[in-house]
């Protein structure tokens, strides 16, 4: 079974456990795993945080922490990611289903539509249906 903490490398008792280390701010490293594991370019990383480029280029060079809203940024594309590879039973799969365009989604890719609060709740909704084999 996949979980949020398989994404980042960490071993964790549950999804609270992350509660206080968003709050303080991830650092880096831990968006560069998260990069990997996703596959994704580092204009698609940063704007999945929420950063301009410049601010992105910076993080990296100096290995700074991420801010509180990044870093809930950056455990909401993990967890979304950890519950695909759950359903779609392989990471590959997954990472191929939240970075291609869907047409459910207008045509965006899911990770892209997850950027919200709301979008991921859509995102993960669906991903509901297909665990449950309802109707798209």
């Amino acid at each position: 079974m996949y979980n949020v903490g398989n994404v980042f490398g960490i071993k964790i008792s549950g999804s609270m456990d992350f509660d206080e280390r968003i709050k303080k701010g991830f650092p880096f490293s831990m968006a560069r795993k998260v990069q990997r594991r996703l596959d994704i370019p580092d204009k698609d990383l940063a704007r999945i945080l929420g950063v301009s480029m410049s601010t992105f280029r910076r993080l990296k060079k100096r290995k700074g922490k991420l801010s509180f809203v990044s870093s809930d940024r950056l455990y909401r594309a993990a967890a979304l990611f950890a519950w695909a590879a759950d359903v779609l039973e392989s990471e590959e799969d997954a990472r191929e289903w939240l970075t291609r365009p869907h047409g459910l989604f207008g045509h965006k890719p899911p990770i892209e539509v997850a950027e919200t609060e709301p979008g991921s709740r859509e995102v993960e909704n669906m991903l509901g249906r297909i665990r449950y084999g309802i109707p798209v």
